[in-house]
């Protein structure tokens, strides 16, 4: 399957530097967005990116594999949105329809006690996806959302960067939030 978008070239692959390269990318886009994840989210961010990587360009549930459970809707539902936003319409999903998935997926997790984490990633789920999106323009050097996108999830997620992005492309211009039921 192509995409537009194609695999990273500062992550091709030496499993011994892969790790330390997303923890790098991680860390630099949380400075870019003057953010800070727990410990514990740091590590399962940057595990699930080091682990997942070559999974993005898949579908879910192909007759190779399984459906997935939870866990792996969750995680891949985050990556989706966060790494890959203009492939949400070949999911059958819209971009909020991929977040809200991935959302209650590990809300669903959460509430059967398999773990704080779980919680901590469904609440802090726009706060994540924020990050790869800046991971994304890091990497890349493109914005990561399109206009209509990231006007999208500003007004209705509150996402941080795409408020920034915004105020960017211009400046001055940017309304409050047309709802005053910020998620993050």
């Amino acid at each position: 399957m192509q995409t537009a978008l194609s695999p990273s070239p500062r992550f091709h692959s030496d499993p011994t530097t892969d790790l330390a390269r997303w923890h790098a990318l991680v860390t630099e886009a949380e400075a870019e967005l003057d953010c800070c994840l727990s410990l514990e989210q740091s590590v399962y961010l940057v595990e699930l990116l080091r682990r997942r990587q070559t999974q993005l360009w898949r579908r879910l549930g192909t007759d190779a594999e399984p459906m997935p459970g939870l866990a792996d809707i969750g995680d891949l539902m985050l990556l989706w949105a966060g790494l890959l936003p203009e492939r949400a319409d070949s999911t059958g999903l819209t971009l909020p329809g991929l977040i809200e998935h991935g959302r209650a997926a590990y809300a669903l997790l959460a509430a059967e006690g398999r773990g704080a984490v779980y919680a901590d990633l469904a609440r802090d789920f726009i706060r994540l996806l924020d990050l790869l999106y800046a991971m994304r323009e890091i990497d890349t050097g493109v914005p990561a959302l399109t206009p209509l996108q990231a006007w999208d999830l500003s007004q209705s997620l509150g996402s941080r960067y795409a408020e920034r992005l915004l105020a960017r492309a211009a400046p001055g211009a940017c309304p409050a939030p047309l709802a005053g039921n910020r998620l993050h």
